[in-house]
């Protein structure tokens, strides 16, 4: 009955916003030389020189792109047989974790030159994943109606709570502190004080909720496949609705937030969508000079930044 509930909103929904001024601008795009046709998923980078993008077929395979030289040049290494989805590293050590379809899950210790596999308990696949030097918490699902929780026990993909079976799929998590965590998806907000064993949620709902990224413990940003934006500002107790969902259908889709500070992010989407905000989300700058491709993740350093997705196409872009 809640799915079918959100349904009915989303196609009631209508275009709204409190923060509506939009700037259309052109940056400096360069499509980059990709070693795969693969649809890229996530993103990330470790120092100005060496990134990470996962990606591959769902059925097929799953590769892991590296750079050591800003994006300049990628290789490839196909270390699945199942598409990945997600690839983090811990802040303090820089270890690396990756997740995918199927619950495939790969580790690799710092300065290790190769990934560790092993498969969590349940099958599920993973969408999103985020480590601390405590704990870890990997979130997923499918169908909409089917989500998944994974508790990790330690870094080496033991986990103690397998598989908590939620109403709605889960698509993206992060730690806000050592002990905090949010997660998002299918109309569902969660918030964790216990580093992701249990999980209260927030009423807040009206879309699919795709990605989440705090640049600070109490700021923090959200946003729904269907165009809603959301804003905390005290740990994610609490949510400011600052960009209703549209009607099904209608315009591009978000899939990808990522701020650098509490002012300056970006919103990654389909047919080329890439928004930038310098104020808070109080405005938004639209690019209006990148190709139609789906855009899955985007990642900066507030000046130069990626942006991956179908295709295997992968652009970097300055500001």
């Amino acid at each position: 009955m809640k799915q079918l509930l959100l349904y009915v909103l989303l196609g009631a929904l209508v275009l709204g916003t409190v923060s509506c001024k939009k700037e259309r601008i052109s940056l400096l795009v360069t499509e980059q030389t990709s070693p795969t046709d693969a649809k890229l998923r996530d993103v990330t980078f470790t120092d100005s020189d060496n990134g990470f993008i996962v990606g591959g077929d769902k059925f097929d395979h799953g590769e892991l792109l590296t750079t050591s030289d800003g994006g300049i040049t990628w290789t490839s290494d196909t270390l699945a047989d199942k598409r990945l989805n997600t690839i983090c590293f811990r802040p303090s050590d820089q270890k690396g974790f990756i997740a995918g379809f199927d619950s495939y899950f790969l580790h690799k210790d710092p300065g290790a030159s190769f990934w560790s596999f092993r498969n969590l308990s349940g099958g599920d696949e993973v969408h999103g994943m985020a480590f601390n030097d405590t704990h870890g918490v990997a979130v997923g699902g499918g169908g909409f109606r089917f989500g998944v929780i994974y508790h990790f026990s330690d870094d080496e993909g033991n986990t103690d709570t397998i598989a908590m079976p939620l109403d709605n799929e889960l698509r993206a998590v992060t730690f806000i502190e050592e002990e905090t965590v949010i997660a998002v998806g299918y109309g569902l907000i969660l918030r964790s004080t216990d580093g992701g064993i249990n999980w209260t949620p927030n009423p807040i709902d009206g879309d699919f909720f795709y990605a989440v990224s705090f640049p600070a413990s109490q700021i923090g940003y959200v946003v729904g496949v269907y165009g809603m934006i959301l804003k905390t500002e005290d740990g994610g107790l609490t949510w400011n609705k600052l960009r209703k969902a549209r009607t099904i259908g209608s315009g591009s889709q978000f899939r990808d937030v990522f701020f650098v500070s509490a002012d300056k992010g970006y919103i990654a989407g389909d047919r080329g969508l890439l928004w930038i905000t310098d104020d808070g989300a109080d405005s938004w700058k639209i690019v209006d000079n990148l190709p139609g491709i789906d855009f899955n993740a985007v990642w900066s350093d507030g000046q130069n930044g990626f942006l991956v997705g179908s295709e295997g196409k992968i652009f970097q872009f300055t500001e």
